[in-house]
This record gives structure tokens, sequence and C-alpha cells, in this order.
């Protein structure tokens, strides 16, 4: 990551220490606490610098990016902390420290993650509001509601339960690829074009450059659980095939995982190439990051 990554990922992560910090007795601080044991754990966060710096690249609102960027974060922190519990994933690790589950214990978390999804809430109304009803932020809202939603993450995840210890279509495959992961991360670069007023063509193209990236993440996220360092991952090593869980790599192989994932990121660049008139540098830096990436 280069410095100006750091650096907008220093700036969200300062704007994410503002939301629970607040209370009034012991049980509202206990339970900040344990809200912020997630939140503030690190992680790549990105997410939200995605939103962020796309927007600044194509000349939108940063007051509003940042609100929805800290929304978008808290909502996949959410998602983290129910995914790794015992009824889902069981993981012991995430991004290098114990569960929430296994700190507090399974009743907290669920409730700090549904505290996160609802403050993400709050945050898209108030944003909406503050913006006197601007149409961008409302599309950026709204994709942002439905990529993290039920024909979105959470079908995803549904179907990726369903299916475990059991093989399954290339298309049922690409169908949990497509909702479990790479939505969200769709929302996060297209959402920041609706908040720079982009044209409808620029909007496509910058939609399809995402769903690359998006696909490509979770290439890369399935080369990893066996090609992996548990040690710079943060998380264990190997979980999926343990869980039976249908990956890339289980019906491609590593090899051809990796080579597919770079392909994805090689037409997402095509894509954005043909988007003229912003410097999108940062997003070319993106891809070259994936291309590498060890976390």
């Amino acid at each position: 990551m280069n410095n100006d990554y750091k650096k907008t990922k220093t700036l969200i992560e300062k704007h994410l220490s503002t939301y629970f910090n607040s209370e009034n007795n012991k049980h509202e601080k206990n339970f900040n606490d344990i809200i912020n044991y997630s939140l503030l754990a690190g992680g790549k966060r990105l997410r939200p610098v995605l939103l962020y710096k796309t927007t600044q690249a194509l000349g939108g609102n940063l007051d509003f990016a940042l609100e929805l960027a800290c929304a978008l974060e808290m909502i996949h922190t959410y998602s983290l902390i129910h995914d790794d519990l015992p009824a889902m994933d069981n993981d012991d690790y995430r991004r290098g420290n114990l569960t929430s589950h296994k700190v507090y214990g399974d009743a907290m978390a669920i409730l700090a993650g549904d505290a996160l999804l609802n403050r993400a809430y709050e945050i898209v109304l108030n944003t909406i509001v503050n913006s006197n009803g601007d149409k961008g932020v409302i599309k950026a809202s709204e994709l942002i509601s439905k990529s993290s939603g039920f024909k979105g993450m959470i079908i995803g995840q549904v179907v990726d339960i369903n299916t475990e210890n059991e093989d399954i279509s290339s298309d049922e495959l690409k169908y949990i690829i497509d909702n479990k992961t790479g939505k969200l991360l769709v929302a996060s670069i297209v959402s920041a074009g609706y908040l720079s007023d982009l044209s409808d063509q620029d909007i496509k193209l910058l939609n399809k450059a995402a769903y690359h990236i998006g696909f490509s993440f979770q290439l890369i996220d399935d080369y990893l659980d066996v090609a992996g360092d548990s040690n710079i991952i943060g998380k264990s090593i190997g979980k999926d095939n343990i869980i039976g869980k249908n990956t890339y790599v289980k019906y491609n192989g590593i090899e051809q995982t990796k080579t597919d994932a770079i392909n994805h990121l090689i037409i997402a660049k095509d894509n954005l190439k043909k988007i003229e008139g912003y410097n999108l540098d940062f997003l070319f830096d993106i891809i070259e990051y994936l291309k590498n990436r060890e976390k």
C-alpha cells in the first residue's frame, strides 16, 4: 500500500473511532468497547478507501463519501463478526486477533454486529438528509443497501452455507462469488461514481471494472486460504477445505485460480482506461496491489 492509501485509511479509522464513544452508563460503555474491539481492529479498509479515493478522483463530495465509506465499513465488519460465529464459519481469529465471540461470547458478538448494521443505516439516512436529498447520494445509498442485503451479500452467504460439503455447478459458484464478496466491492466503487454525478456511460464502465476487481478479490482470497501465510493474513489457513466450502480453488486448482484472478484484473484495467477526463491512477495502483496481494 502506498502512502496515499495509508493516509486515507488513517482518515477513515479516525472517523470510525467517533461513532461508538458516547455512553450514559456502564452498560453502554461496555457495549461500545465490544463494538470497537472489532470495528477498530485494523484490516485493509479496502472498501471504504475505494469509495473515498474513487470519489476524490472523480471530483465528488468528500464529506458525503467519508460518511458512506464509514457506513460501508460498519456493514463489512458486522458481516465478519457474524461470519466468524460457531453457527457460521466458526473462526477463532480475525485480523490477527481473537474473534469477537471468542472474547465476549456469542450473544454479545451477535448484538455487536446488529448494532454496527443499524448504525450504518443511521449514517446513510443522515447523509441523505444532510445532502438535501441529493440524487447521487440517494443512488449511492440504494446501491450500498441492495449490495449488502437479501439479493447481495446475504444471499451469497446463504448459498455458501447451504452448499457446504456438496459439489456445485460453475454457475452456482459464480453466484456465490458475485453476491457474497463481489457486490459490496462493486458498491464501494460505483457509489463513488454516483456521488460524483458520473455519466451513465462512465457508470457502466466503472461497474464493469468494479465487477472484475470484486471477482478477482474473492479468487485471491480462495488462493490465499490454501497458499497464504496465517501470520500475514491474520486468520487460519485451510479452513475452507476443512469445513467443506465451495471455492474457486476446489474446482480450478491453485495455479488456474491465480491466473484467472490476474485476468479479471486486466479486464478491470481495460475498462477503467475507457473512462476519460479523470486521473484514476489510484484504482490502477489498487489493481497492481491485488496482483501481488498476500493478505
